[in-house]
């Protein structure tokens, strides 16, 4: 069976939780965008009748039309996107139209004076208060007043003089003028841009001056300049590129403008006059996620961040259990291959002895050939029995814990074996204390068979040497096989090391029992075999930080 790797797990639980996140950002907008989009159509409403109304009285007053008028009340907001076009329906063609139109106030300086285009407001406040208005129509000048108006940043315009044509007032050149931009801190660079413009036959022109620009006496001003106190620029038209004119625009093309599709409250076409003579085609859509891009922006960068941790995070936790399964799979196939393999050389002479006996052959030799079938069949008896142990302990779960000596547990099982120790003359060495937090009867198993196993392949005469400190328990015997680097490995299923150890006393799953004991209670177990020496230690935990009390329940 092919192994999984880990970038499969991760690409599948990446798409997992990009779906959640993808779910959750959709939620999340629709929350914050129905909000933002009603303060904003609150807002913009009055703009919206303000222009349509102006546009209507200056068409059935039928007073002097300037286009430009029609306007006024459109001033672009940011977050969104608006467009105006007259149509005269008599003659089939546009007007005006809002594709670029700047709009500029000022406050004139003394009472001396008042400019044709200032427009009065019937009030009975001295004229030095009045603003007047100018409209100019310059896409290029408007790219320069207001260059990254699109991007919604905050713009200030500085403007220090402007010229109005003698004979025609609605002609308007600027001046010097300062465009700065504050963006937000993370969007980019602040912006500054200075202009300085002038028309070509200045002699025709009122020239219009801030009044700290003007270094002269100003109660002896020539007759073409003209002193203001407060100059303004405003964007009214729209941008080049805007969505809205191209709906507009869209809708005269034919030259019968009579629908728009419907996106928002204020798409729309109103015709005005007894006869319909023009048509005002309007639209102003809400671009809301300008309002908030930055902050949406950041938020689903944060949801992709989170997406790829817990992915990270998951696919890992996934990988790892199949891995562990995987292993374990492994694992148990390998061990049912050993164990038939080790099983199969017992078999083969209790069959042969077997076969010798129903033969007849050497009937001297029967009591010898019943000893070795009887040797072999407790031998798989063991096997078996220690096979199904390891079984049982692979599938533990939480374990009843208490206090337990394993010293004691040492202890014992040395005196219950006293008649095979004394039989091969082996010294035995006990010192030290050692109490852990463990499963009694589980640990007892663990321990005796690591004294079975010292005693086992102790030499005669031989010593063995039980030591408690330290959280640890180690059990030495002394042993006439080489050392070997790889002794850990003898707490693999059925390995038996040296050959010298490889007798048929032992299944060779005793020391993979003690290692499958010590995992279960966090506990670790080190084996060497160096200088003709075999060492055992089974570490609980106190000396190397191991929390297993917080792991396990105490019963």
């Amino acid at each position: 069976m092919k192994k999984k790797g880990y970038l499969r797990f991760f690409g599948k639980h990446f798409l997992i939780w990009l779906l959640i996140a993808a779910v959750t950002g959709a939620v999340v907008t629709k929350m914050v965008r129905d909000p933002i989009v009603y303060d904003m159509t609150e807002r913009l409403s009055y703009q919206r009748s303000q222009v349509i109304e102006n546009t209507l009285h200056s068409l059935l007053e039928e007073t002097d039309y300037t286009p430009k008028q029609a306007v006024t009340g459109f001033i672009m907001e940011h977050g969104a996107d608006g467009a105006y076009l007259l149509y005269d329906n008599e003659k089939q063609e546009t007007v005006c139209d809002s594709s670029a139109i700047l709009k500029l106030q000022f406050a004139p300086y003394g009472t001396d004076y008042i400019s044709p285009s200032v427009f009065d407001t019937g009030t009975p406040e001295p004229v030095s208060t009045n603003l007047g208005l100018f409209f100019i129509e310059d896409t290029a000048l408007m790219e320069k007043v207001q260059p990254f108006r699109k991007l919604y940043y905050n713009f200030q315009t500085y403007v220090k003089d402007f010229y109005v044509s003698k004979t025609d007032p609605d002609k308007v050149v600027l001046g010097e003028f300062e465009v700065c931009a504050y963006p937000p801190r993370l969007a980019g660079k602040e912006y500054r841009a200075s202009y300085q413009t002038a028309p070509a036959d200045p002699e025709n022109y009122i020239h219009y001056m801030d009044v700290n620009q003007y270094s002269g006496d100003r109660n002896n001003l020539p007759e073409d300049i003209r002193l203001v106190t407060y100059i303004s620029l405003h964007t009214v038209g729209s941008l080049p590129g805007s969505q809205a004119l191209e709906t507009v625009r869209n809708a005269v093309s034919d030259g019968s403008p009579d629908y728009i599709p419907s996106r928002n409250p204020f798409t729309g076409i109103w015709k005005f006059g007894d006869h319909e003579e023009y048509t005002l085609v309007y639209d102003l859509e809400i671009r809301w996620f300008d309002e908030v891009k930055l902050v949406m922006l950041t938020f689903y960068g944060i949801l992709l961040l989170l997406a790829a941790l817990f992915a990270l995070l998951t696919a890992k936790i996934g990988h790892m259990r199949y891995q562990k399964n995987f292993e374990m799979d492994e694992y148990r196939r390998n061990l049912t291959a050993t164990l038939a393999h080790d099983l199969k050389t017992p078999l083969a002479a209790i069959a042969g002895y077997a076969e010798n006996m129903q033969e007849n052959v050497h009937p001297e030799k029967h009591s010898a050939y019943t000893g070795a079938i009887l040797e072999n069949t407790q031998y798989m008896d063991r096997m078996i029995a220690d096979v199904l142990d390891l079984a049982k302990l692979e599938d533990q779960g939480k374990l009843p814990m208490r206090d337990t000596d394993l010293m004691q547990l040492a202890h014992e099982a040395l005196e219950s074996r006293a008649d095979q120790i004394a039989g091969k003359e082996i010294t035995v060495r006990e010192s030290g204390s050692c109490t852990a937090l463990c499963n009694p009867k589980m640990l007892a198993q663990a321990v005796t068979n690591l004294i079975d196993n010292a005693i086992r392949y102790t030499p005669a005469g031989g010593t063995v040497e039980v030591q408690a400190e330290n959280g640890t328990l180690t059990i030495r015997n002394s042993t006439d096989t080489p050392g070997t680097d790889n002794a850990a490995e003898l707490a693999e299923p059925f390995a038996k090391g040296d050959p010298a150890r490889g007798n048929r006393s032992g299944s060779g799953i005793g020391l993979s029992i003690v290692r499958q004991i010590a995992a279960l209670h966090r506990f670790r177990l080190d084996i060497t075999n160096e200088n003709g020496v075999f060492q055992a230690t089974l570490s609980t935990g106190k000396k190397y930080g191991f929390l297993h009390r917080d792991l396990f329940q105490k019963k």
